[in-house]
């Protein structure tokens, strides 16, 4: 740039930008999986794992062990691929009657992708959805046909019906500076005694137009009505140093 500057001071023509659309000349890949969350069909006796670094699910039998002198496990089936259009997909939520697979992508593609049980290779969804960018954490309340998923961004829970496609809006949302949401992740319905919990890693950035300052505070687990909306208050919140969250990026319930 500096260069630039003197060119022009000087009078010189300007040095002229080129686009290369070319191939790199070489590739150093990571090959090894980050897993993001975890889903059990009991139906068909297997395990699914998020990949998010290769953009993928890996299928296991849920009984596998991977012998002591083994590098790893080879799953049953993966399912990865352009046409699925997994990518940073975090959350995971395996339907217990149908076993349709439903995963979050997080970032790059602002997508709910469903598949159906057994589905594996580079297949397309059966089913996809417009979400807000940054959702994370899924949860579904089966009897009442309803997802739940969070939202790290805009510190919020988006509820939709659970057949919802295409850009449908959510049903109802839990947003505002009342409902201490600070950027959540995890999220399991109890809809035995209706309620919600939320894990928070405890970033509140960007939100002046709530009146709320960027800052950080402990990582916490927030629990709301489950039909609550609104800017509501927790009923209860779980928060501390002595809490040892650590930043918890799931929740799973009986």
């Amino acid at each position: 740039f500096a260069g630039f500057q003197a060119q022009a001071a000087a009078g010189a023509a300007p040095v002229q930008s080129v686009l290369a659309d070319r191939p790199p000349v070489r590739v150093i890949r990571d090959t090894f999986a980050t897993y993001s969350a975890i889903a059990v069909d009991l139906n068909s006796n297997e395990v699914l794992l998020q990949d998010e670094n290769l953009f993928g699910i890996k299928v296991f039998d849920r009984m596998a062990n991977t012998p002591p002198n083994a590098q790893f496990s080879e799953p049953k089936r993966l399912l990865v691929g352009k046409n699925t259009k997994l990518e940073f997909n975090c959350g995971l939520y395996v339907d217990p009657r149908t076993g349709d697979i439903y995963s979050v992508n997080n970032d790059t593609t602002d997508l709910l992708t469903i598949f159906p049980r057994g589905s594996q290779g580079d297949v397309r969804p059966a089913r996809e959805l417009q979400t807000p960018h940054g959702t994370y954490g899924i949860s579904v309340d089966e009897a009442a046909r309803e997802m739940y998923l969070t939202v790290e961004h805009s510190n919020s829970i988006v509820v939709y019906r659970k057949e919802a496609a295409g850009d449908e809006k959510p049903l109802r949302t839990i947003e505002g500076g009342n409902t201490q949401l600070e950027d959540p992740h995890g999220i399991t319905t109890d809809t035995k005694n209706g309620l919600i919990f939320v894990s928070n890693h405890g970033n509140v950035g960007g939100r002046e137009t709530l009146g709320i300052s960027s800052r950080f505070d402990p990582p916490s687990i927030t629990v709301y009505p489950l039909k609550g909306q609104g800017d509501i208050a927790p009923l209860r919140i779980i928060e501390g140093s002595n809490t040892r969250l650590n930043w918890p990026a799931a929740l799973f319930m009986d």
